[in-house]
């Protein structure tokens, strides 16, 4: 899923200078709010299906700039 999100519209934000760990992001499009309709649209067409069981969770705070992790809340979650 995540080589597939980045293609097409979103290809120039693939970090390759970074191991990816898996995650969902919240707030994404804060700095370019314009850019996220065409993303959502490019993402609609290639129809992507994933599924994923969740056994943790880890709230995390980052500075303004998306460069530094201020704090990280880990929880684990039971069945």
């Amino acid at each position: 899923m995540h080589a597939g999100l980045y293609t097409g519209v979103l290809a120039e934000y693939k970090r390759a200078d970074i191991p990816y760990v898996p995650h969902i992001t919240l707030g994404a499009f804060t700095r370019e709010p314009a850019r996220l309709a065409p993303g959502l649209a490019e993402a609609r067409k290639m129809h992507l299906e994933c599924s994923t069981l969740v056994d943790r969770l880890n709230l995390v705070k980052i500075n303004a700039e998306r460069t530094t992790l201020v704090w990280n809340k880990p929880f684990l979650l039971s069945g």
